[in-house]
Order: C-alpha cells, then sequence, then structure tokens
C-alpha cells in the first residue's frame, strides 16, 4: 500500500468509527408542581374505601404541570393511595404516556415528591401498556397531609 492509499484508509477507518460511537445519554431533571387532591373510590368488596391523594388525569384528582416533560411524554399520574379495608396495597405510581415503545423501567431515574424521593431500582412493579409506562411503589410521599395544597416535584429520567 502506498502514502495515498494508507491515508485514505486512515480516513475511511477515523469516519466509520466515529459514525459507530454512541451518545451517552443524558438525564433529563424536569421540574412540576402537584395541586394534591383526594379522591375516594369504593371497594368492590364491601363498604370499605381506597383514598388516592395527588393528581390522576383520567379522574377528578388534582393538576400537575407543565404537561410536558423534556422528551414530550406526559405525567398522567402522580399519586399516592391508602388502602382502608379494600386489601390493596397501598403506596405511590408514576404513570407516563407518550411513549412509542417500550421504554424500560430504567427510563425513570427517580421521582421526588414533597420532599420523598422514590428511586427506580425501588419500584415494587413496572408495566408498559398502550404507550403508558408506569412505576409502583409500596412507600408513600406524604400527600395525605397536603391536600388542597401544592408541592414541588422532580421527575429525573434519560
Amino acid at each position: 500500500m502506498n502514502a495515498k492509499s494508507l491515508i485514505y484508509a486512515s480516513l475511511l477507518g477515523i469516519t466509520v468509527g466515529a459514525a459507530c460511537l454512541t451518545t451517552p445519554t443524558v438525564a433529563a431533571d424536569d421540574g412540576g408542581t402537584l395541586s394534591v387532591a383526594e379522591h375516594r373510590v369504593e371497594c368492590w368488596t364491601g363498604p370499605h374505601v381506597e383514598i388516592l391523594y395527588g393528581y390522576m388525569q383520567s379522574r377528578p384528582l388534582g393538576a400537575y404541570s407543565p404537561t410536558n416533560l423534556a422528551g414530550g411524554q406526559t405525567p398522567i399520574e402522580v399519586y399516592e393511595k391508602m388502602d382502608v379495608g379494600c386489601k390493596l396495597v397501598s403506596g405511590s405510581t408514576l404513570s407516563v404516556s407518550g411513549f412509542a415503545v417500550d421504554p424500560g423501567r430504567r427510563w425513570l431515574t427517580s421521582v421526588s415528591c414533597n420532599g420523598t424521593t422514590l428511586s427506580e431500582n425501588t419500584a415494587a412493579r413496572f408495566s408498559f401498556i398502550n404507550g403508558i409506562a408506569t412505576w409502583e411503589w409500596t412507600a408513600g410521599f406524604g400527600l395525605k397531609s397536603r391536600v388542597g395544597h401544592s408541592v414541588e416535584c422532580i421527575i429525573s429520567h434519560v
């Protein structure tokens, strides 16, 4: 190989090598305001209730703003539930819509509300259905005492 061929081969290798590099994933911290409300849901098994505190887009429960995250997704549920005789698990839930494909549970780094941080690796359950990713924890944000008030939240994600 002559010197000119070596230069072209080196440049081609650099170009191909550069094209194969992956861009590191940068985390985003999306701050928001959660207007905490309370909603009671009757159990299907009797005169007991499940009490929800926080925000649910599908129910008359609170509000969350801004409505979009850095990647264009939308938080549609940020709440905690307290079981009062329904025999359900109490805890917190974060649901985010707007995904074309399953982002995986590790898309979320953590969610902090009312001074309490819940991380992805402590989530008891993750699910993805119809563009909506949901993380559930057995721990709460302490929202019961904040009904009628607003609390700051930070959703940290990739």
